[in-house]
């Protein structure tokens, strides 16, 4: 008897082992990195990014779910080390406040200067496109898919970098539900002629294009590509002029509204078909 419970001490003991173990391997930029995995967790880490800081109410009208939902999923984050509660906020302001933890917002502050830099990535690996012909770019876009480092993590970064985009979409969508509902509310309490007259509306739009392009060679691919990030120099040499403008014009933090702007490219056909070669006589 005494053996027998001897080794079911030793049993708990190695399983107790095999779990802290397990808990060790997962890093703090593991969690961040997997958090795509779980949409909620995942929203609200978006969500905190974005805000900074919010409390149960805001934060759960942003991401559409129940509040009794959403604190069960912060209670475990807290746990986790995901996110901490923000005192300076929570002690001037009604309810707790949450934000980012500092490994958490370290992780997420490296992730965007990664995407930044992801433009100067590009124009490095291809070169002068419109300089190659077909058989070249082929090559090039093979290597840069089979370098090692690419190859481990491309799948899950394009994966995550969706998930993200996904998540900022539904807090756009989230934030114009409340603004819109509260709009209403006043053409109820107040009536339409005296919201016409003395609402002034902060300047943000939702603007949406889908579209598609074919094409049947990596020449027009990169004339497409080229339009693509001219776009988005256009887009960085405009935020400049406007950060100037505000600037000069003493614009203060709170009035300077986020327009975000998310391009996207892609296809339903990926593959590859192996090259004929005519046999030497």
């Amino acid at each position: 008897m005494e053996r027998l419970l001897n080794k079911k001490r030793e049993r708990r003991h190695e399983d107790r082992k095999m779990s802290a173990k397990k808990e060790k391997k997962l890093t703090m930029q593991e969690k961040y990195e997997n958090l795509y995995l779980d949409e909620i967790k995942y929203i609200i880490v978006t969500a905190l990014e974005m805000y900074d800081t919010l409390n149960l109410k805001r934060l759960a009208k942003l991401i559409e779910k129940p509040e009794s939902s959403t604190v069960r999923y912060l209670k475990q984050m807290l746990v986790e080390k995901l996110i901490v509660i923000d005192a300076e906020k929570t002690a001037s302001s009604w309810g707790k406040f949450y934000k980012l933890s500092p490994e958490i917002k370290k992780y997420s502050q490296e992730t965007k200067q990664k995407n930044a830099e992801s433009l100067k990535e590009i124009e490095q690996t291809f070169g002068n496109p419109s300089s190659m012909n077909e058989e070249a770019l082929n090559k090039v876009i093979i290597q840069h898919l089979l370098n090692k480092e690419n190859l481990d993590n491309l799948d899950l970064q394009l994966k995550r970098n969706i998930a993200f985009i996904q998540n900022i979409q539904r807090l756009i969508v989230g934030e114009f539900s409340i603004a819109y509902k509260e709009l209403m509310k006043q053409v109820k309490d107040e009536g339409r002629e005296f919201v016409e007259n003395n609402i002034k509306l902060t300047p943000s739009d939702v603007s949406i294009f889908t579209g598609s392009v074919e094409i049947s060679n990596f020449k027009q691919l990169f004339k497409l590509l080229e339009v693509f990030f001219g776009f988005t120099y256009e887009i960085q040499k405009l935020k400049e002029q406007f950060k100037q403008e505000m600037d000069k014009e003493n614009v203060p933090e709170e009035r300077r509204i986020s327009q975000h702007i998310q391009l996207f490219t892609g296809s339903l056909d990926y593959g590859g078909e192996l090259i004929k070669q005519n046999n030497k006589q």
